[in-house]
Order: structure tokens, then C-alpha cells, then sequence
């Protein structure tokens, strides 16, 4: 079922006020508006590349990403939902076995420092705002204030994507408007300090492009963000202080992550040579420098990424018409083959550098696939979920957070306190399509999962899932501490969204939830 037409469901029997805001804002994350006549941006307001050429050894017509994908569970489908079988690999790599080597791809002490801290949660409002608190839910700051989702009061306005800063002393985020009288919308990239009244400076605004997404360089002095027009996206570059953006790369994708001292940026653009000729990875300065290309063609994949250290690069490579997820060296030469795909593969590296988890599918929302785990310093490779559509390292580089789908979910329901309610969570509505939240240790791999819970997704979240490789490299809904996650949920019973905390246990073995207010989308500081 369409994500929009599940909480339109949800909203039929309760009150219409809250529920009609929360959803308005929800599809607006999810389409900006996308209709609007008089410049309004063709793209979401929080897909990456969205609207670009899809990332597949294949041109099909490509599905709707916010469509949930289809559960394990669920008889196959036809048409744009059905759900894609991912093949075994049936060749062997005709690289060396990374397995074979020793490879030190452990941080610098600066990246792998955990804090101990809890840090402070940001959030998008059910009205379009962005607020800031801490783990209590306590010492709220109202990032903006002036969000407006009735269109019949002038202007539209919300604000989107919020993101930390990696010391979490700035916070930037995204606007969405119309001009009151016009049906001309702009978005406007912001940057502020999450305190009460801090000044917010505007970096970025434009009537033509869309802005769905953005990310701090490692030294919080710069922010690369996508934009997207006509089809083509273009990575930009500004300083946090203000001045004139850099366009760094362009193509009909682009991916991009951060080299640990920001001077550079490893860059996929345009998919792979199935799509475009254009295809191709590069190592890109961050002054704006001329990009030196990657020899290396460009497999089944999305976001490519440095390892903690910078001394190698995690991408999938074509060869020959095969594709492997390959460990190579800062130049982009591969050094060993980590796994053989046939489907593509969705990656990221632990924070600490010691492991590279995947799920063995480019297209998770509509290609669930296993989530294998890769021990650096044991060459071991462990299955740790089954059907997978996204994951997020704990900073702590401990466990992962993973997420699926399931027909059979129970949600979890909250009373006034904040505090599981057993009885409304029995009564609420069950055996329906959901979205798991799941921790496993890193380390045990394929051992019981601990179970967070099943929640109903907005539209935004869904979108952070279909894309989670490249979010990871900018967001995260871990704790700085690595023993608490936020995430957001439509609850069955209340006319409202909510917007909680998971606490792992002292053993690490369950965990204890708590509401801690509204919210559509919510991540964490990483400090």
C-alpha cells in the first residue's frame, strides 16, 4: 500500500486537524510540491536523486520509490511493487579475496572518539518546523518558528532535512516556500547554532533546483549539497560563513562522500554504463578543483565511501560486465573483491574501520536482500538479517540498527506519559504491513536480532530508507553514546505522530521505549 494512502487510512477515524497537517508535511517532504507552476522545483524535497536516472544494470520504468517495498512474507506481486528476487552469485571473483588480505583501515583517534554524552535530537514538527531537544525531551529550542501548512493562510512554508554539523555546534537545514500571491516555490539551504535565538544565515536560494540533500565536510567549515533541475544534479559546495557556491560535479546522478581531513570528496555520478556513458567515479577537490576520474567503471551502486582512515575506497566496480563490491586503494585501484553481486550492493563502513556491513541490493526499498557483515581483522563474513531494506552503524561501531518490512507487525502505543501502553498496543490495529526497527551485534553477526519495534513510516522516512547509504554519510538516528535510537512512527490509536527513544539495556541484550513528543523525521548529533 502507497505510503500516502496508509496514512490517509490512519487518518479517516481520527481527528482531522492533526493528522491533516502531519500529512501534508509528510508529502511534502516527499513531493515539494512538485505540481507547482512558476519555477517550483520538479524534485522531493528529500530524495537525493529521485528524479534522476535510476541506478540499475537496466533501464526499466523505474517504481515509485515511496511505494513500501514488498514484505518476505508477502505472496510476489505484479506491476511497478512486485518485489525483485535477488539471485545467488554463481561465478567467483577473478580478484584476490579480500578475506586473503590484511588491510589497516582503522580511524584516526579524532574519528573514532565516542562521546559520552547523549547529545541532542533534531526533529521536523508535524507543522513543518524544526525543533531541537535533549534525550528527555527537555530544553526544547525552536529552530523556526514560522512553518505554515494551510494554504489558505498565504504562503506554504516548511522546513526540511536537518542536519548536525560533526562536532554538533551548527545545524543546517533546508526550506520549502511558496511566494505569497505567486505559485512560484523556492528552497533555501539555512545554517544556524541550535540555540534559543540564534542568528540563521542564509547560504543558498534558488526558484529553479530543488535541494534534497546536503552534508558537513568532517572540519564543520563546509556543506556539499545536491541539487537537482531538469533531470540533472549538480554537488555544490559553500562555506558555512556565506559567499558564492562551487559546482563540483554534475551528472544525471550524484553520490559523493567526505575524505576524513575535507580537502576532497569521492564522487559517483550517472549510475553505471548500462544507463549512461557518462558513468563514472572521481576523486574531486573540495576547492573545486578539476575531478581526477577513476579508472575503475562503476557497478550496481549508489553511494561510494572512503574508509575511516582515507587510505581506501568502497564502491562496486564493472568488469568484464560483472560486478564486484571492491576494497581499493586511495587512487581508486582495486585491491580485492569483497563480494560478487549480481543485484548490486548497498554499503557502509563502521565508524572504528574495522567492518563493512552491506545488503546485497542497490534498490532495498524494492529489492530487499541479506545483510552481510565483513571482519577486516578476521577475513569472516556473517549473514545478519535475512531481508534487509536499510542500516545504520552505531557510532560506537557495536551494532547496527536495521530496518525491514513485515506483514505481521504489532505497533507499539504510548500513553500520556510517554510510557508503552500494553493495552492500546494490544488493541491497535495488527497483522499489517510495517516497518521493523531490529539492533544486531556487529560482532555475534548472525545471532538473534534485538527487536525495537514496528512502526507505521511517514513519507520522509521512507525516503531516508530508499537512500539510506547516502543519509548514513550525513545523518544518523544513533545516540553519540551508541545506546540510545530515535526514530518516528504514525501511532494506530492517537491523532498524532509519534517521535521516540529506544534505550538499550545495561546487558545490550532489549531495550525500553519512551515518547518523547511529535514528529514526522528525526536524527541524532553526532556529539
Amino acid at each position: 500500500m502507497n505510503v500516502h494512502k496508509r496514512l490517509s487510512r490512519l487518518g479517516a477515524t481520527r481527528p482531522a486537524r492533526v493528522i491533516a497537517m502531519a500529512v501534508a508535511v509528510a508529502a511534502v517532504l516527499l513531493s515539494a510540491c512538485s505540481g507547482l507552476a512558476g519555477g517550483a522545483p520538479a524534485a522531493p524535497a528529500l530524495l537525493p536523486t529521485r528524479t534522476l536516472a535510476p541506478i540499475r544494470t537496466v533501464a526499466p520504468v523505474t517504481p515509485d520509490p515511496t511505494q513500501p517495498p514488498a514484505p518476505t512474507s508477502a505472496a510476489p506481486s505484479s506491476g511497478a511493487d512486485s518485489q525483485i528476487a535477488t539471485p545467488a552469485p554463481t561465478r567467483v571473483s577473478s580478484m584476490t579475496s579480500c578475506s586473503s588480505l590484511k588491510l589497516d583501515a582503522g580511524a584516526t583517534s579524532a574519528t573514532t572518539k565516542v562521546a559520552s554524552a547523549a547529545g541532542r535530537i533534531v526533529y521536523v514538527t508535524i507543522d513543518g518546523n524544526i525543533g531541537v531537544s535533549d534525550v528527555a525531551g527537555k530544553n526544547v529550542i525552536e529552530v523556526t518558528s514560522d512553518a505554515n501548512t494551510d494554504a489558505s493562510k498565504g504562503a506554504f512554508r516548511i522546513y526540511t532535512f536537518p542536519t548536525f554539523s560533526g562536532d554538533g555546534k551548527s545545524l543546517a537545514f533546508v526550506s520549502y516556500a511558496t511566494i505569497s500571491g505567486t505559485q512560484t516555490a523556492t528552497q533555501t539551504l539555512y545554517v544556524t547554532t541550535p540555540e534559543q535565538k540564534a542568528k540563521t544565515l542564509k547560504l543558498y536560494t534558488t526558484s529553479d533546483d530543488s535541494i534534497p540533500y546536503l552534508d558537513w565536510s568532517p572540519d564543520g567549515k563546509q556543506i556539499a549539497f545536491l541539487t537537482i533541475r531538469s533531470g540533472k544534479g549538480a554537488m555544490r559546495m559553500i562555506s558555512k560563513d556565506g559567499g558564492k557556491a562551487t559546482v563540483i560535479e554534475e551528472g544525471s546522478s550524484a553520490y559523493w562522500h567526505w575524505r576524513a581531513d575535507s580537502t576532497a570528496l569521492m564522487t559517483h555520478l550517472s549510475g553505471s554504463p548500462a544507463t549512461s556513458a557518462d558513468a563514472h567515479m572521481s576523486i574531486a577537490d573540495a576547492k573545486g578543483a578539476n575531478p581526477k576520474k577513476i579508472t575503475s567503471l562503476p557497478g550496481n551502486f549508489k553511494a561510494p565511501q572512503f574508509s575511516p582512515n582515507s587510505k581506501y575506497l568502497l564502491f562496486v566496480a564493472r568488469t568484464g560486465g560483472d560486478d564486484d563490491l571492491v576494497i581499493s586503494d586511495a587512487t581508486g585501484k582495486p585491491l580485492c573483491s569483497l563480494a560478487v553481486l549480481e543485484a548490486g550492493a548497498s554499503f557502509a563502513w563502521s565508524p572504528d574501520g574495522q567492518r563493512i556491513a552491506w545488503i546485497s541490493s542497490s534498490l532495498t526499498l524494492q529489492n530487499p536482500a541479506p545483510l552481510s557483515i565483513f571482519d577486516l581483522t578476521t577475513g569472516a563474513t556473517t549473514q545478519a538479517h535475512d531481508e534487509a531494506i536499510a542500516f545504520f552503524w552505531s557510532p560506537d561501531s557495536r551494532h547496527i540498527a536495521v530496518y525491514s518490512v513485515v506483514t505481521d507487525g504489532v505497533p507499539t502505543e504510548f500513553n500520556a506519559a510517554g510510557k508503552v501502553d500494553e493495552q492500546a498496543s494490544i488493541a491497535a490495529q495488527a497483522g499489517s504491513q510495517m516497518l521493523r526497527i531490529e539492533i544486531v551485534d556487529a560482532a555475534v553477526g548472525g545471532a538473534k536480532p534485538i527487536e525495537v519495534a514496528d512502526t507505521a513510516p511517514t513519507s520522509a522516512v521512507i525516503d531516508v530508507m530508499g537512500f539510506f547509504d547516502q543519509y548514513s554519510r550525513a545523518v544518523t538516528p544513533w545516540s553519540p553514546d551508541g545506546k540510545q535510537l530515535v526514530y518516528t512512527t504514525v501511532s494506530h490509536q492517537q491523532s498524532r505522530m509519534d517521535l521516540v527513544v529506544a534505550t538499550l539495556s545495561s546487558a545490550a541484550d532489549k531495550v525500553a521505549l519512551s515518547r518523547l513528543t511529535d514528529g514526522v523525521l528525526a536524527f541524532w548529533s553526532p556529539r
